[in-house]
């Protein structure tokens, strides 16, 4: 009897070694590569726009992880048991960034940057549903600098204070008027840009 991941894999163009759980996921070792086969919740609109922009980057020379298709074409297998939606992706081994390491997190910060570099040049419209607000990155702004306010103010509210507490309460105004001073030049920036030059300004936000 198949396992359910199995029945799943059935429908793309591909044959099956081996499948191993990771974390949400399905490993899978194929005669194409490893892949990894994740429950997706997203609209079918979303997982056809992820897989343009992974094939843009692709063609770029960036390397990314690609969305494989069906046999049918579909960016989405479906679980008709369970009633969910899978989406199958090309997979590199790798170990995770080592967030103590220097080397690794500046060869994250080469890899973030050139993905944003790379976005600024992506021409095809962003679908309405993942486009920012004209003002949304101001509004985000002004959403953190209440957020340090809030903290400022019940940081201040206690009695007895640790070490970083006395020290975030030290530095607070300079780093506040810093906050405040880049959301003013971002009204401004805001203000007097055309609405392309906006939209390239913004270029694609990860998550």
């Amino acid at each position: 009897m198949y396992n359910r991941e199995e029945e799943i894999l059935e429908q793309y163009e591909i044959e099956i070694r081996n499948t191993t759980r990771g974390r949400g996921a399905f490993i899978c070792d194929t005669d194409k590569g490893t892949m990894l086969l994740k429950e997706f919740r997203g609209s079918k609109e979303r997982a056809a726009f992820l897989y343009d922009i992974l094939e843009f980057l692709s063609r770029e020379g960036f390397l990314a992880e690609s969305i494989v298709p069906t046999k049918e074409g579909e960016m989405l297998s479906k679980d008709e048991a369970e009633d969910k939606y899978y989406l199958l992706k090309n997979w590199y081994p790798g170990k995770e960034c080592d967030v103590k390491s220097k080397e690794d997190i500046l060869a994250a910060v080469r890899k973030l940057a050139g993905f944003h570099n790379l976005c600024r040049y992506y021409e095809k419209d962003i679908p309405r549903f993942l486009a920012a607000e004209d003002d949304g990155l101001q509004k985000e702004y002004e959403k953190h600098n209440r957020e340090l306010n809030k903290v400022k103010n019940y940081i201040r509210s206690k009695h007895k204070k640790n070490e970083f507490e006395m020290l975030f309460m030290q530095m607070y105004d300079s780093y506040k008027n810093q906050a405040m001073e880049m959301t003013e030049q971002l009204k401004e920036q805001l203000s007097s840009l055309p609405v392309e030059d906006k939209k390239q300004m913004y270029g694609l936000c990860h998550g």
